[in-house]
C-alpha cells in the first residue's frame, strides 16, 4: 500500500498568479516536497457546477479550459500538459456516485495552481464537479467517500477561498485586506485548528466578518470536502497564509 497522502485546501488566485513569482506561488511549489510524489491527482474546482449530481472528468485527455479573457497575452498562452485517468475517474463514480464526463475537462481554478506545483505536467488529473442544490453535508460526505484514494497515492487537492468578495476588489497596487476580510480569515483558521466543525458550518452566525467576507457560499463551501476527505481528527496547518485585491484570500492548508 502506497504511503497516504494529504489533503490540500488551495486559494484560488486570479490568471496572473499563473505567471508569477511570488511568495503564493512559492508556497505552491514548495508544498510539493512535504510528501511524497502522488500517482494521481484529484482536484476539486467550484467553476464546474453540475446540475443533476456530481460528475467526474473520465477523459484520458482532458482539454484545458481558460475560462477568463482581457489578461495579458502570456497568461492568455498559458495551457497544462496533464493527461486524464479514466481508471480513477471509475473509481471516484463508485465512491461517490459521479457521473463519468467527457466533455468537460480541467478548468483554470483546477490547472492553474498545478503549474506550479507540477510544472511538467507528469502526473495524471481528474476533476470532480460541485452541485449548487446541495449542502455543506454533502459536501462534508463526498470528501469522506473520497479519503479511500489518499491509501493509492491520489492527492486530494480542492480548491476555493475562504474569503472572497468580489464586489470589494481593489486592484492597486499594494492594496491592502480588509479589517472585515482579515478578521473572518483569522477566525476560520482558528476553527480549523480546534476541530470546530460547528463553527464552520455556523459561520454566518458565530464568525466575525462573515456577512462581507463570504457573501456567496460557492467558493467557501469547497472547505468541507477537504475536511471530510482528510477526517475530522486531521492535523491541519497552513502552508500560505495572505490575500491579493484586498478582498479574496489566498490561504492555503495542508491536511494530514
Amino acid at each position: 500500500m502506497a504511503e497516504r497522502m494529504p489533503v490540500l485546501f488551495i486559494g484560488n488566485g486570479t490568471p496572473l498568479n499563473g505567471v508569477a513569482d511570488n511568495e503564493y506561488t512559492e508556497a505552491l511549489a514548495q508544498v510539493t516536497t512535504r510528501f511524497p510524489r502522488p500517482k494521481a491527482i484529484l482536484v476539486t474546482s467550484q467553476r464546474w457546477a453540475s446540475e443533476d449530481g456530481v460528475a467526474v472528468t473520465s477523459s484520458p485527455q482532458p482539454r484545458i479550459i481558460r475560462d477568463y479573457d482581457e489578461f495579458p497575452e502570456d497568461v492568455m498562452k498559458l495551457t497544462y500538459p496533464a493527461k486524464g485517468d479514466p481508471e480513477l475517474a471509475r473509481q471516484v463514480s463508485e465512491l461517490t456516485g459521479a457521473k463519468p464526463d467527457k466533455s468537460w475537462g480541467l478548468d483554470r481554478n483546477a490547472w492553474l495552481p498545478l503549474l506550479h506545483m507540477y510544472p511538467e505536467g507528469d502526473i495524471p488529473v481528474v476533476e470532480l464537479s460541485y452541485n449548487d442544490q446541495m449542502t455543506y453535508v454533502n459536501d462534508l460526505e463526498r470528501g469522506m467517500n473520497l479519503k479511500p484514494l489518499r491509501d493509492e497515492g491520489v492527492l486530494i487537492i480542492v480548491t476555493g477561498n475562504i474569503v472572497r468578495n468580489t464586489a470589494k476588489v481593489n486592484w492597486n497596487d499594494g492594496a491592502q485586506p480588509y479589517d472585515w476580510a482579515v478578521q473572518f480569515d483569522n477566525a476560520v483558521a482558528e476553527a480549523l485548528a480546534s476541530h470546530s466543525l460547528l463553527s464552520l458550518l455556523l459561520y454566518r452566525k458565530l464568525l466575525p466578518g462573515a456577512a462581507l467576507a463570504a457573501p456567496a457560499d460557492d467558493y467557501y463551501r469547497s472547505l468541507f470536502v477537504a475536511i471530510g476527505a482528510a477526517g475530522l481528527d486531521a492535523q491541519v496547518e497552513s502552508f500560505y497564509r495572505g490575500f491579493e485585491l484586498s478582498s479574496v484570500s489566498l490561504s492555503s492548508y495542508l491536511f494530514q
